[in-house]
């Protein structure tokens, strides 16, 4: 092979890997790439997101294969009464949306930051723990950091994140918030945290009129 055929070789090398740096998850180039005919590959992304051992895939088509602009990209097959029944994705619920959407967490390989909103809306506080064991499982040796607000207690476990890693939003008597984390608070390693917030022992819980009285006549 001659200077010029390497230097052309080289050259759309360099333009593929620039187009595919400009991918983003729901790119159709993207899911075309992803998806296209390898059905063992679609089985493991979704299987990840899903956390669905028994998937199975059986079909996998793209908006270039089907020449339309209405078709989507992954199609999912539930068990009716034994029947295996079809579903797009716009038909499927607002949690699996909700995955696909926090899916590029899990398979980045830059260097990131993601502040998310409300990780858990429309997950169920399984799949919500579930996602965030995830997340540090495949991210360990990667520069990759996640922020995020919840109101899943449930992820206030000494077995998921660090005392330091969970900060607790609450009012001052001026409405201004205050955040400090748990930490500061000097928390015993033996304190179920999740309870232990609840009980509103530090703050950052809702207290409503009807508790006021009560904890007034207890006292």
């Amino acid at each position: 092979m001659n200077t010029i055929e390497n230097d052309k070789k080289e050259e759309r090398q360099k333009r593929l890997l620039e187009k595919i740096a400009r991918f983003r998850l729901f790119d159709d180039d993207f899911m075309t790439k992803v998806f296209e005919h390898d059905l063992k590959l679609t089985e493991f992304l979704l299987s990840i997101i899903l956390q669905r051992k028994d998937l199975e895939v059986i079909e996998s088509n793209t908006q270039v294969v089907q020449k339309s602009l209405t078709g989507r990209s992954v199609k999912f097959v539930h068990n009716v009464g034994g029947n295996r029944v079809e579903f797009s994705m716009e038909s499927e619920s607002d949690g699996t949306h909700r995955l696909f959407q926090l899916l590029e967490i899990l398979l980045c390989k830059k260097e990131k930051v993601y502040i998310i909103d409300e990780i858990n809306r429309s997950l169920h506080p399984k799949l919500t723990m579930q996602f965030v064991k995830k997340f540090f499982s495949t991210t360990q040796g990667r520069r990759i950091q996640l922020i995020t607000s919840s109101h899943e207690s449930r992820i206030m476990s000494h077995d998921i994140v660090r005392r330091d890693e969970i900060w607790i939003a609450d009012k001052n008597a001026d409405d201004s918030t205050k955040l400090f984390s748990l930490e500061e608070k000097q928390v015993r390693i033996d304190r179920v945290l999740s309870e232990t917030y609840m009980d509103n022992v530090w703050g950052g819980v809702p207290v409503f009129l009807d508790e006021d009285e009560k904890n007034d006549k207890d006292e």
